[in-house]
């Protein structure tokens, strides 16, 4: 299966589509398992953990070692065959959290830091971009939040080339808002900036980003057969 970058549909139904996100990498693992059957194409799923560090390292991303390939090798082995994992996902997902030398940037949706999750979200995307994206003066408002029903809303404020920005997360208990996602890469295109933050997941509740130009996430998305979405209405 080969899914060029897509974009999210109207807000509401960002969190189906999402989902659907998810659905389109099982998919691309269960063709993957079919292409093992004896298809003519081989899918990158049927490829060793080796090789498949081959190709993301083309597209820039370090940080794969023989030690990661193998042991990622081997805890794939001893799965239940029902369990389906993108193996290209999971092995961008092993790499150490230094998104500056590995070229991409993972957190778990569900996240640990309720109080400051979407301050080290811009952290993140500040080290993926290499010094294009320098985020100041961070702060975090969480005094509309009900930490005990999982509800309410936060803001988020930063300034960013000498201008103050505004991000509005909604409550879902510990779970991540992917609309800020979407704020963020508005402001992004607002600026003029060539490139984008771009996203996938592992099938299940991570995400993966990505800070590129349109045309490096297509043949991303091509190469390895995950699916792309830019967030961004148009």
């Amino acid at each position: 299966m080969r899914k060029p970058a897509g974009r999210f549909p109207q807000k509401g139904n960002r969190k189906v589509y999402w989902q659907m996100l998810t659905l389109l990498v099982v998919f691309a693992v269960l063709s993957g398992c079919q292409a093992s059957r004896g298809t003519e194409v081989m899918s990158i799923e049927e490829k060793s953990c080796a090789e498949i560090g081959a190709v993301l390292k083309e597209f820039g991303i370090n940080g794969i070692t023989e030690e990661i390939t193998q042991e990622l090798e081997q805890s794939l082995s001893q799965l239940p065959p029902d369990v389906l994992l993108s193996k290209t996902a999971t092995l961008l997902m092993s790499l150490e959290d230094d998104p500056a030398t590995n070229g991409v940037y993972s957190f778990d949706m569900e996240v640990p830091c309720e109080d400051t999750m979407y301050t080290e979200f811009l952290r993140g995307v500040s080290a993926l971009s290499k010094g294009e994206l320098v985020f100041e003066n961070i702060e975090e408002d969480t005094s509309a939040v009900n930490w005990e029903e999982g509800t309410g809303s936060r803001t988020v404020r930063f300034d960013w080339q000498g201008k103050p920005y505004t991000l509005e997360a909604q409550m879902h208990y510990d779970w991540f808002d992917i609309e800020v996602a979407n704020q963020l890469n508005k402001i992004l295109l607002a600026s003029g900036s060539e490139k984008r933050l771009y996203f996938t997941t592992d099938g299940y509740q991570a995400c993966i980003v990505f800070y590129c130009t349109p045309e490096w996430a297509e043949a991303f998305a091509t190469a390895t057969e995950l699916p792309l979405t830019d967030c961004v209405e148009m």
